[in-house]
């Protein structure tokens, strides 16, 4: 299948339609809330780390994430935006995001809520890391 990609959008020639599309459903889960049919059928955006999210846990024992051991070698100042293709299914991703803290996790979420100012930095990128206030990323984790 076709891989994805971090970005935003759609191009009609001339330049990007960004719309509005109202949420009349609750979208937020707990980790513990999440079902198996949500992992096999839907895209999901998981925030928290290993030790902290379950499911970003499932992601690392399969490694297809930094394991909890990768977040201690990387210590205090790290965080990552990371998508993974095929997360729990085939043609279904998910997006994590996390930080070696609360605080490095809030940062980086924050990287990602101004995406307009680090487009280039997140741009078709797979994974990109933030490590003491320097962005990194790479094509694969």
């Amino acid at each position: 299948g076709k891989d994805s990609t971090i970005g935003g959008g759609t191009s009609t020639g001339g330049g990007t339609v960004r719309s509005a599309v109202p949420i009349k459903t609750s979208i937020a889960k707990l980790d513990s809330e999440v079902t198996t049919a949500d992992k096999a059928n839907k895209n999901l955006i998981l925030v928290g780390g290993p030790v902290v999210h379950s499911l970003v846990k499932e992601l690392a024992d399969a490694g297809k994430t930094w394991t909890a051991a990768k977040w201690a070698t990387e210590g205090q100042g790290t965080a990552i935006i990371q998508l993974v293709n095929d997360a729990f299914t085939t043609g279904k991703s998910a997006l994590v995001i996390a930080g070696y803290s609360a605080a490095d996790t809030r940062v980086v979420a924050g990287i990602l809520q101004n995406y307009d100012a680090y487009k280039s930095d997140l741009m078709n990128k797979n994974l990109v890391v933030w490590k003491n206030g320097v962005i990194s990323s790479t094509l694969s984790s």
